[in-house]
Protein backbone atom coordinates (compact mmCIF):
# COMPACT_ATOMS: atom_id res chain seq x y z
CA UNK A 1 0.00 0.00 0.00
CA UNK A 2 1.41 3.27 -0.72
CA UNK A 3 -0.07 6.90 0.61
CA UNK A 4 1.64 10.17 -0.93
CA UNK A 5 1.07 13.83 -1.06
CA UNK A 6 2.63 16.45 -3.72
CA UNK A 7 2.64 19.76 -2.19
CA UNK A 8 4.36 23.55 -3.87
CA UNK A 9 2.74 22.92 -7.30
CA UNK A 10 3.86 19.37 -7.67
CA UNK A 11 7.24 20.48 -7.03
CA UNK A 12 7.62 18.03 -3.63
CA UNK A 13 6.73 14.63 -3.49
CA UNK A 14 5.97 12.67 0.27
CA UNK A 15 5.43 9.18 0.33
CA UNK A 16 5.32 5.77 2.14
CA UNK A 17 4.96 2.51 1.06
CA UNK A 18 4.06 -0.25 3.78
CA UNK A 19 5.06 -3.75 1.96
CA UNK A 20 3.31 -6.90 3.62
CA UNK A 21 3.99 -10.29 2.92
CA UNK A 22 2.73 -13.69 3.90
CA UNK A 23 4.32 -16.26 5.51
CA UNK A 24 5.69 -18.94 3.46
CA UNK A 25 5.06 -22.42 4.38
CA UNK A 26 6.76 -25.42 3.40
CA UNK A 27 4.12 -27.36 1.60
CA UNK A 28 3.77 -24.34 -0.51
CA UNK A 29 7.51 -24.10 -1.51
CA UNK A 30 8.21 -26.08 -4.82
CA UNK A 31 9.76 -28.87 -5.07
CA UNK A 32 12.87 -27.33 -7.46
CA UNK A 33 13.36 -23.97 -6.64
CA UNK A 34 16.72 -23.42 -8.20
CA UNK A 35 16.36 -26.27 -10.92
CA UNK A 36 17.21 -28.77 -8.41
CA UNK A 37 15.38 -31.78 -6.50
CA UNK A 38 16.23 -30.51 -3.28
CA UNK A 39 16.82 -29.22 -0.56
CA UNK A 40 14.01 -27.40 -0.63
CA UNK A 41 14.03 -23.58 0.12
CA UNK A 42 13.44 -23.01 3.74
CA UNK A 43 10.33 -21.51 5.10
CA UNK A 44 9.83 -17.43 5.76
CA UNK A 45 7.46 -15.87 8.33
CA UNK A 46 5.39 -13.23 7.67
CA UNK A 47 6.39 -9.34 7.56
CA UNK A 48 5.62 -6.18 7.61
CA UNK A 49 8.19 -2.89 6.38
CA UNK A 50 7.74 0.58 5.83
CA UNK A 51 9.56 2.89 3.48
CA UNK A 52 9.43 6.67 3.36
CA UNK A 53 10.29 8.36 -0.06
CA UNK A 54 10.96 12.54 -0.57
CA UNK A 55 10.99 13.99 -3.94
CA UNK A 56 11.75 17.71 -4.78
CA UNK A 57 11.95 18.59 -8.38
CA UNK A 58 12.21 22.55 -8.52
CA UNK A 59 12.86 22.63 -12.21
CA UNK A 60 12.25 20.66 -15.02
CA UNK A 61 16.42 19.79 -15.36
CA UNK A 62 16.73 18.75 -11.84
CA UNK A 63 15.13 16.23 -9.56
CA UNK A 64 16.44 15.15 -5.94
CA UNK A 65 15.32 12.45 -4.36
CA UNK A 66 15.87 10.72 -1.13
CA UNK A 67 14.37 7.13 0.16
CA UNK A 68 14.31 5.42 3.58
CA UNK A 69 13.85 1.84 3.08
CA UNK A 70 12.94 -0.31 6.50
CA UNK A 71 11.83 2.82 8.29
CA UNK A 72 12.01 0.83 11.53
CA UNK A 73 14.57 -0.91 11.55
CA UNK A 74 11.96 -4.36 11.04
CA UNK A 75 14.17 -7.65 11.46
CA UNK A 76 13.12 -10.15 8.65
CA UNK A 77 14.19 -12.66 6.23
CA UNK A 78 12.64 -12.94 2.66
CA UNK A 79 11.61 -15.82 0.92
CA UNK A 80 14.18 -17.15 -1.56
CA UNK A 81 16.98 -14.50 0.32
CA UNK A 82 19.52 -18.27 1.41
CA UNK A 83 23.02 -18.47 1.86
CA UNK A 84 24.51 -22.25 2.14
CA UNK A 85 25.66 -23.22 5.76
CA UNK A 86 25.31 -26.09 8.28
CA UNK A 87 28.85 -27.97 8.93
CA UNK A 88 29.21 -29.21 5.65
CA UNK A 89 27.75 -25.92 3.74
CA UNK A 90 24.93 -28.09 2.10
CA UNK A 91 21.79 -26.30 4.34
CA UNK A 92 20.02 -23.79 2.96
CA UNK A 93 19.47 -20.93 5.77
CA UNK A 94 17.83 -17.55 5.52
CA UNK A 95 19.48 -14.64 5.22
CA UNK A 96 17.70 -11.36 6.56
CA UNK A 97 16.96 -8.44 4.70
CA UNK A 98 18.51 -5.12 5.23
CA UNK A 99 17.89 -2.92 8.13
CA UNK A 100 17.74 1.30 7.76
CA UNK A 101 18.86 2.14 4.86
CA UNK A 102 18.98 5.85 3.78
CA UNK A 103 19.31 6.28 0.10
CA UNK A 104 19.57 9.87 -2.22
CA UNK A 105 19.81 10.63 -5.85
CA UNK A 106 20.36 13.81 -7.93
CA UNK A 107 19.74 13.95 -11.73
CA UNK A 108 20.81 17.37 -13.48
CA UNK A 109 20.04 17.73 -17.13
CA UNK A 110 22.55 20.47 -18.71
CA UNK A 111 21.05 22.21 -21.97
CA UNK A 112 17.44 22.53 -22.93
CA UNK A 113 17.23 26.10 -24.84
CA UNK A 114 13.48 27.29 -25.15
CA UNK A 115 12.21 25.11 -27.69
CA UNK A 116 8.76 23.22 -26.72
CA UNK A 117 9.99 20.25 -23.81
CA UNK A 118 8.82 17.44 -26.56
CA UNK A 119 11.31 19.10 -29.52
CA UNK A 120 14.28 19.96 -27.10
CA UNK A 121 17.39 18.57 -27.98
CA UNK A 122 20.06 19.11 -24.73
CA UNK A 123 23.75 20.40 -25.56
CA UNK A 124 24.51 17.72 -23.15
CA UNK A 125 22.66 14.94 -21.34
CA UNK A 126 24.18 14.31 -17.64
CA UNK A 127 23.14 11.14 -17.76
CA UNK A 128 25.71 10.39 -20.42
CA UNK A 129 28.31 10.24 -17.21
CA UNK A 130 26.10 10.26 -14.23
CA UNK A 131 25.98 7.42 -11.94
CA UNK A 132 22.90 6.17 -10.74
CA UNK A 133 21.79 4.72 -7.37
CA UNK A 134 19.14 2.52 -7.62
CA UNK A 135 16.54 3.62 -4.49
CA UNK A 136 14.26 1.25 -2.98
CA UNK A 137 11.19 -0.73 -4.77
CA UNK A 138 12.62 0.41 -8.32
CA UNK A 139 15.65 -0.64 -7.80
CA UNK A 140 16.66 -4.37 -10.62
CA UNK A 141 16.80 -7.44 -8.96
CA UNK A 142 19.38 -9.96 -10.55
CA UNK A 143 18.78 -13.93 -9.86
CA UNK A 144 22.05 -16.17 -10.69
CA UNK A 145 22.06 -19.95 -10.28
CA UNK A 146 25.20 -21.33 -10.32
CA UNK A 147 26.09 -25.12 -11.24
CA UNK A 148 29.07 -27.13 -11.14
CA UNK A 149 28.55 -29.15 -14.40
CA UNK A 150 30.65 -32.62 -14.60
CA UNK A 151 33.14 -32.67 -16.92
CA UNK A 152 31.89 -33.65 -20.09
CA UNK A 153 28.27 -33.06 -19.61
CA UNK A 154 29.22 -29.36 -20.81
CA UNK A 155 26.91 -30.40 -24.25
CA UNK A 156 23.96 -32.05 -22.56
CA UNK A 157 23.80 -29.24 -19.61
CA UNK A 158 23.67 -26.34 -22.39
CA UNK A 159 21.28 -28.21 -24.78
CA UNK A 160 18.60 -28.51 -21.46
CA UNK A 161 18.77 -24.67 -21.46
CA UNK A 162 19.06 -24.11 -25.47
CA UNK A 163 15.82 -26.47 -26.06
CA UNK A 164 13.95 -25.55 -23.57
CA UNK A 165 10.26 -23.82 -23.49
CA UNK A 166 10.88 -20.83 -21.89
CA UNK A 167 8.17 -18.23 -20.80
CA UNK A 168 10.63 -15.60 -19.51
CA UNK A 169 9.51 -13.15 -22.66
CA UNK A 170 5.86 -13.41 -21.13
CA UNK A 171 6.56 -12.69 -17.40
CA UNK A 172 5.94 -9.23 -16.22
CA UNK A 173 9.04 -7.36 -14.76
CA UNK A 174 11.69 -9.66 -16.76
CA UNK A 175 14.33 -7.64 -18.37
CA UNK A 176 16.72 -9.98 -20.29
CA UNK A 177 18.18 -13.76 -19.45
CA UNK A 178 22.09 -14.67 -20.20
CA UNK A 179 23.59 -18.81 -19.50
CA UNK A 180 27.17 -18.14 -18.47
CA UNK A 181 30.03 -20.66 -18.92
CA UNK A 182 32.84 -19.63 -16.68
CA UNK A 183 36.26 -21.76 -16.45
CA UNK A 184 36.89 -25.25 -16.12
CA UNK A 185 38.23 -27.45 -13.32
CA UNK A 186 39.80 -30.67 -12.73
CA UNK A 187 35.84 -32.23 -12.12
CA UNK A 188 33.49 -29.64 -13.13
CA UNK A 189 32.80 -27.06 -15.41
CA UNK A 190 31.50 -23.56 -14.08
CA UNK A 191 28.16 -22.28 -15.62
CA UNK A 192 25.81 -19.57 -14.19
CA UNK A 193 22.23 -18.12 -15.49
CA UNK A 194 21.91 -14.49 -15.44
CA UNK A 195 18.39 -12.85 -15.45
CA UNK A 196 17.80 -9.69 -14.51
CA UNK A 197 14.19 -8.49 -13.38
CA UNK A 198 12.55 -4.53 -13.03
CA UNK A 199 12.69 -5.60 -9.67
CA UNK A 200 12.54 -7.90 -6.36
CA UNK A 201 9.07 -8.13 -6.35
CA UNK A 202 8.44 -8.71 -10.16
CA UNK A 203 11.03 -11.79 -9.82
CA UNK A 204 9.01 -13.15 -6.38
CA UNK A 205 5.90 -12.77 -7.83
CA UNK A 206 7.40 -15.19 -10.90
CA UNK A 207 8.21 -17.76 -8.51
CA UNK A 208 4.97 -18.02 -7.01
CA UNK A 209 3.04 -17.80 -10.91
CA UNK A 210 2.09 -20.80 -12.81
CA UNK A 211 4.56 -20.46 -15.23
CA UNK A 212 7.55 -21.09 -13.07
CA UNK A 213 5.89 -24.19 -11.79
CA UNK A 214 6.25 -25.12 -15.40
CA UNK A 215 9.60 -24.11 -15.90
CA UNK A 216 10.98 -26.39 -13.27
CA UNK A 217 8.58 -29.45 -13.00
CA UNK A 218 11.07 -31.29 -14.52
CA UNK A 219 14.34 -30.00 -13.35
CA UNK A 220 14.91 -33.10 -10.84
CA UNK A 221 15.65 -34.74 -14.47
CA UNK A 222 19.14 -33.19 -14.77
CA UNK A 223 20.63 -33.41 -11.36
CA UNK A 224 23.20 -36.12 -13.09
CA UNK A 225 24.63 -33.35 -14.76
CA UNK A 226 25.74 -31.79 -11.54
CA UNK A 227 28.55 -32.50 -9.27
CA UNK A 228 26.07 -30.96 -6.54
CA UNK A 229 23.54 -28.64 -5.52
CA UNK A 230 23.23 -25.23 -7.89
CA UNK A 231 23.47 -22.19 -5.48
CA UNK A 232 21.30 -19.23 -6.15
CA UNK A 233 22.25 -16.27 -5.41
CA UNK A 234 20.29 -12.80 -5.65
CA UNK A 235 21.44 -9.04 -6.12
CA UNK A 236 19.53 -6.01 -5.73
CA UNK A 237 20.85 -3.43 -7.87
CA UNK A 238 22.99 -0.39 -5.82
CA UNK A 239 24.55 1.70 -9.43
CA UNK A 240 24.36 1.11 -12.99
CA UNK A 241 26.54 3.28 -14.91
CA UNK A 242 25.65 3.38 -18.60
CA UNK A 243 27.56 4.48 -21.79
CA UNK A 244 25.56 6.81 -23.80
CA UNK A 245 26.26 9.38 -26.77
CA UNK A 246 25.58 12.89 -25.80
CA UNK A 247 23.77 14.79 -28.09
CA UNK A 248 24.75 17.88 -29.82
CA UNK A 249 22.23 20.84 -30.47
Amino acid sequence: MTLGVQMYDRKLTVATRVLAVAAKRKEEIPDSPALSGSPDLPPSEAYMITNLYMGYQPTPDVTAALSVDNLFNKRYAPYLNTYAGGTTGSTLLPFLGPGVTVKGELKVRLGGGTMAPERQTPLVALSDVVVVVETGEQSMFIAMNRFRVKKGSEQAFEQVWLNRDSRLTKVPGFVEFHLLKGPEHEDYTLYSSHTVWQSKATFEAWTRSEEFRAAHKDAGQNKPLYLDHPQFEGFEVRQTVRRGAAAVA
